[in-house]
């Protein structure tokens, strides 16, 4: 049974606390996973609130928050519930955490980049179909698959790399348009707009830059 069989929804918890990756995360996965309930979590408490929720497919984690790690994010969904995929979605690539993470059940590991957006949707959806197999079989993970599915990730990531380089430009272009026209807006119409587009305008701006600098 494969995830585009189930007649129920899903449910993907993003787990990050940074609202900006956070931001951009969710906008990747809804984009890319159609009929998944796509949720964020920025602490703690909404954490463990929606780890007992019925119907989590998946848990989307960066390495480093400010209350916890990624490592002991998986831990702990994997002890709440042993069928649900892990996959640590980081803005720093190590490849001792990515064996560690395996080592303890991790079913992916991505790092945020432009290529890293892109494939992130493919990852959980792969890592899901994944943990249901395993589930159904009720196979315990050997060490021979563990070396297996360590060097895969250390394959894809290298493929994910090159392809960040072939596809840079072409998404350094419009970044940079939507940038520069923000600052025009501020620069010219900054005194006549409200606190609320203020805001919403230093947003853009400030997720521009952050998304250029990943590229």
């Amino acid at each position: 049974r494969t995830v585009q069989a189930m007649s129920r929804n899903v449910r993907v918890l993003v787990i990050d606390d940074h609202p900006d990756d956070r931001a951009l995360t969710v906008l990747a996965l809804r984009a890319g996973l159609a009929g998944f309930e796509i949720e964020e979590v920025g602490d703690a408490m909404v954490m463990a609130e929606r780890l007992v929720r019925p119907d989590l497919a998946a848990v989307v984690c960066e390495a480093r928050l400010a209350w916890s790690t990624g490592l002991e994010v998986l831990e702990t969904t994997k002890r709440m519930r042993p069928g649900c995929a892990v996959v640590i979605f980081t803005s720093s690539g190590d490849e001792r955490l990515a064996g560690e993470g395996i080592r303890r059940g991790l079913d992916g590991y991505v790092v945020k980049s432009s290529a890293g957006y892109l494939a992130l949707a493919a990852t959980v959806r792969e890592a899901v179909e994944r943990a249901e197999r395993r589930v159904a079989a009720a196979v315990p993970v050997d060490g021979g698959d563990l070396a297996e599915r360590a060097a895969a990730l250390v394959r894809s990531n290298a493929e994910l790399q090159q392809f960040s380089y072939a596809i840079s430009h072409d998404l350094q272009e419009p970044l940079h348009l939507i940038s520069r026209y923000a600052q025009l807006v501020a620069e010219r119409y900054g005194g006549k707009l409200d606190l609320d587009a203020q805001r919403y305008l230093a947003h853009v701006m400030t997720s521009a830059a952050r998304m250029q600098a990943m590229i």
